[in-house]
């Protein structure tokens, strides 16, 4: 997807993918609080709901992940996730500008340096997630899948600490979001139709 003359902005299905993904982070991650650490919730069925809820919501996540992937390489988007010559050298005038260290934002493409390295990051934290979460799910079926991860602990240990960077990130997004994003962007997330350019 590239800006348009007229309008600048997210199209309706990305807008609609990026609410199911956000809502469903937070039904994982609250969810999986609990899982980690189930004393608080008290009856069996209490476990069980927040089982339900985890699952529900990675299906709900992951569904719009690959839908993401679809749409990137279906749309030809994937074009602006290209790694190019000049990101690196960009990267540290980025860093600069987030640490306040420059005044101006530098010029970018759809995507800035540091948002590409993020996005291959993020593919790769969440395949890694998507692993050991099954492997974890269907430790009693597919117990060649733990005994390659090092076993249970180690999976449990690995989902944990991944699950706890994603949060991190998602936090970083948001303030980013926030401080440094262009503000008819960012409208354009929430607003029903395309942003006109010169509003």
């Amino acid at each position: 997807m590239a800006f348009e003359d007229k309008y600048i902005g997210f199209p309706p299905e990305i807008r609609l993918t990026h609410l199911i993904h956000l809502v469903a982070f937070f039904g994982l991650a609250l969810s999986g609080f609990f899982i980690h650490n189930p004393l608080g919730l008290g009856a069996l069925a209490a476990v069980k709901w927040v089982r339900f809820t985890h699952t529900v919501s990675a299906i709900f996540f992951y569904a719009t992940f690959v839908f993401r992937l679809y749409y990137a390489f279906g749309t030809g988007d994937y074009v602006n996730f290209k790694l190019l010559p000049e990101d690196l050298p960009q990267a540290k005038e980025w860093l600069k500008y987030y640490f306040f260290l420059r005044p101006e934002k530098p010029v970018q493409r759809k995507y800035n340096p540091l948002q590409k390295f993020t996005y291959y990051t993020l593919i790769t934290l969440l395949l890694l997630q998507a692993a050991t979460g099954l492997g974890l799910y269907f430790k009693h079926d597919f117990p060649w899948v733990l005994a390659i991860m090092a076993g249970l602990q180690s999976v449990r240990t690995l989902h944990f600490f991944v699950a706890v960077i994603l949060t991190a990130i998602v936090g970083l997004h948001f303030y980013l979001t926030l401080t440094a994003a262009d503000q008819r962007l960012r409208k354009s997330m929430f607003a029903l139709g395309r942003i006109r350019s010169r509003d």
